[in-house]
Formats: structure tokens, sequence, C-alpha cells
């Protein structure tokens, strides 16, 4: 995954990559969150080896494209980006009260399924592909293998596992079919 995280920031930096630093800022938050609640109610590091990895690759991702459109004078945050923004925040704060688990990560999951939004609008409105196959593919292949693992561990009474993956793989496939898309009906792809 680190390669994957390295042809990202590279691909940013040479901006061969375009993507929305809403979606990237809103990943970050998310993914420190899913975090802390899983050390909130009793999980370890150690047993979060996932989520903490997740950390530097949201932040990273976050930084780079945070960076990038800066330098450029492109860093725009648009009206459905700062109601995505919002609705996170309002979700934040109901999280930091939530005293339940399964409340916190439902709520989890709203922020991470809003993380999106910015991206689908964008490659909706968009005649170009900027966003990145190696990166997106990628993370679909590891969601499909973390299925198998999610529904193990469904089975032994995790079902946020398995609610977790298959929020991944349904917002991470959308992307990929709208990246597909506008490949295959509007204009060719500049790159990667």
């Amino acid at each position: 995954m680190s390669a994957v995280m390295a042809h990202f920031i590279s691909g940013v930096w040479r901006k061969k990559i375009g993507t929305t630093f809403t979606m990237w800022l809103l990943f970050a938050l998310g993914s420190a969150m899913t975090l802390a609640t899983s050390l909130r109610y009793g999980g370890t590091l150690g047993g979060n080896v996932p989520n903490a990895f997740d950390i530097p690759y949201t932040w990273g991702g976050a930084l780079a494209v945070y960076l990038r459109q800066r330098r450029d004078g492109r860093l725009k945050i648009k009206t459905f980006d700062l109601w995505c923004i919002g609705a996170t925040l309002i979700i934040s704060v109901w999280w930091l009260y939530a005293q339940e688990h399964r409340t916190a990560n439902y709520l989890l999951q709203g922020v991470m399924t809003i993380a999106y939004l910015p991206a689908f609008l964008s490659l909706w409105r968009a005649w170009c592909n900027k966003e990145s196959y190696v990166q997106w593919g990628t993370v679909f292949l590891l969601c499909m293998a973390a299925t198998s693992i999610a529904y193990q561990s469904s089975a032994a009474g995790d079902g946020f596992a398995l609610l977790y993956i298959s929020r991944a793989t349904l917002m991470v496939g959308i992307m990929l079919t709208l990246m597909v898309r506008i490949d295959a009906w509007k204009r060719p792809r500049t790159h990667d």
C-alpha cells in the first residue's frame, strides 16, 4: 500500500493526478476518528494496524493535494464541499458525545460516505478523468480481499467489519465506475 501512496503523492505533485482536496481532508478526519473510536472502546494499536496505517496515508494525501493545489492557485472549496464539511463537523460533534460503540461506528460510516461525495460530483461533471486507476483499482482489490476477513469477523459477532468493508467497496466501486464513464464516453484520459 505504501507504493500506492508514493504513486499517488508523486502523481499529485507532478500534476498527473487531480483530485478533490475536500475528499482527502474528510478521509483524514475520518481515519483519525476511526482509530480513536477503536482505541476508545477497548481496541489496541497493535490490533488496529490497518487503521493506524490509514492515518499517514490519508493525512499525507490531504497534505499533498493541499500543497499542490495551493501552489498552483487551484485550491477551491466549492459550496457543495462546504456542505459536506459542515455535515461532517455536525456528525463529528455527535460522534464526540456518542457513548456507545455501535452509534460511534455508524456515525463514522456517515463521515466516510460523505467524504466521497465531492469527488463523485467532480467526476460526474468532469470531461477528463484526473483520478488514478492504479490507486483506486488497488484500493478496490484490497477491499475485495478484505471482504472474506470481514465476513469471518461478522460471523464471530463483529458486524462492523463487514459494514465498513461493504461501504468502502461500494464507494470505491462508484469512483471507478465514474472514472470509466468519463474515459469511455467523454474525453480520452491524459495519464495512467
